[in-house]
C-alpha cells in the first residue's frame, strides 16, 4: 500500500563505536525477489558490506539496475530461475528498477550502523538501547520528505520520540 507506515525506516546517522559494538547483531533479509512483475519487498534496508540477491522466479526476463550516488549497477538480461547479487559498500539510498518493465521499482536503504528500525502497523517503532549521548534520528518513507530531529539519550529508561510523516 502506497504511503503505509510500514515502508518507513527509523534510523540513528552516527553511533560511537563503541556504543555501536554494544548493539544487538541486526538480520536483515538480503534478497529483493522479482516475482508477479514487480520487486518484493518495495523496501529493503541492509548494512553497509551487504550482499543482496535479485532471484527471478517470473516466466519473463527482467533487467535490474540503480542509477543511484549510493550504489550504480546494471545486472543485465537474465531469466527464471537465474539470480544475480550486488554487494552495497556505502549508505545511501539505492533507487532500483527493470529497465524491460518501468513499472517495477524498489528502495534499497543502506543504513550506516545497526541502530534502525522498522515501524508496526500503529506507527510505534523501538530503536536498540543507545548509549547516553546526542544522536540524530532520520525517518525515511518513499512517500513523504525524510525527516531529521537530534535527541538525546539521558539514561536507560526509555523516550519517547513522536514524528510525523508529511509534516
Amino acid at each position: 500500500m502506497r504511503g503505509s507506515v510500514l515502508d518507513a525506516v527509523v534510523y540513528v546517522e552516527e553511533v560511537h563505536p563503541r556504543g555501536e559494538s554494544r548493539l544487538p547483531a541486526r538480520y536483515t533479509s538480503s534478497r529483493l525477489e522479482l516475482k508477479g512483475q514487480t520487486l518484493r519487498p518495495r523496501i529493503l534496508v541492509v548494512l553497509p558490506g551487504t550482499s543482496v540477491e535479485f532471484p527471478n522466479h517470473d516466466s519473463l526476463f527482467h533487467n535490474i539496475f540503480s542509477v543511484s550516488p549510493a550504489k550504480s549497477f546494471d545486472l543485465g538480461r537474465y531469466g527464471r530461475g537465474e539470480s544475480k547479487r550486488v554487494t552495497f559498500d556505502k549508505p545511501g539510498l539505492v533507487n532500483v528498477y527493470c529497465k524491460l518493465h518501468p513499472n517495477m521499482a524498489a528502495y534499497i536503504l543502506v543504513v550506516p550502523n545497526r541502530a534502525f528500525a522498522r515501524p508496526d502497523s500503529s506507527g510505534r517503532f523501538v530503536l536498540p538501547p543507545l548509549p547516553k549521548g546526542q544522536y540524530v534520528v532520520n525517518v525515511w518513507h518513499p512517500d513523504f520528505p525524510a525527516i531529521r530531529r537530534e535527541v538525546t539519550v539521558t539514561g536507560d529508561k526509555k523516550q519517547e520520540l513522536v514524528m510525523t510523516l508529511g509534516s
